[in-house]
């Protein structure tokens, strides 16, 4: 997976840009020209390394150095809601037996069993397209592992929707707060 599940629908992917020139964000990943990738180091003596001093010292950075100023604020997202009609869980809830995931391409559709809401989530949003890096939420209830077969193109979102509709879930745009890392222009002279 590409996101850490720690801070996955928490935290929202991509900084916000609130700049007058977002030009210096544009990623181009050509080998002649690798226009917004920076890297950067960081010193600290051992006795101040912690989460909150480094993410200080970035912020200062940030401000001093490339005359950025930066917060961590919590604003309403979109997300993708997988919900479920009443009664989905107890038709999906597992029979039991050893954790099976059916062999092939998930990109065809996949069978599960004894599988968790996240790890079915996880595999079922994996392969679709998802440019603006949405997270998939679980909001359908559902508690214990269960049992489910989805048959369809997995890279095509209206056809897992369908698929899901079929065993009574949904996926929807909806909002959630999360944190977000706002870049804002430093007005200070």
């Amino acid at each position: 997976m590409w996101y850490d599940s720690t801070l996955y629908g928490k935290v929202w992917a991509n900084p916000v840009l609130e700049l007058r020139d977002t030009s210096a964000f544009v990623i181009v990943l050509e080998p002649s020209n690798y226009k917004g990738l920076y890297n950067y180091t960081l010193k600290l003596p051992d006795a101040m390394i912690s989460r909150e001093r480094i993410m200080s010292e970035l912020q200062r950075s940030l401000e001093l150095v490339f005359g950025y100023k930066v917060s961590i604020e919590k604003r309403e997202m979109p997300v993708w809601r997988l919900t479920a009609k009443p009664g989905t869980g107890f038709k999906l809830r597992t029979r039991g037996g050893a954790r099976f995931l059916s062999k092939g391409t998930i990109r065809a559709g996949f069978t599960v069993r004894n599988y968790d809401m996240p790890e079915f989530i996880a595999l079922a949003s994996d392969n679709l397209p998802n440019k603006e890096r949405l997270a998939f939420i679980d909001e359908t209830g559902i508690e214990g592992n269960i049992d489910i077969t989805l048959d369809t193109d997995m890279t095509c979102l209206e056809c897992v929707r369908k698929e899901l509709q079929k065993h009574g879930m949904d996926l929807v745009k909806g909002k959630k707060e999360m944190k977000v890392l706002v870049i804002r222009d430093n007005d200070k002279p």
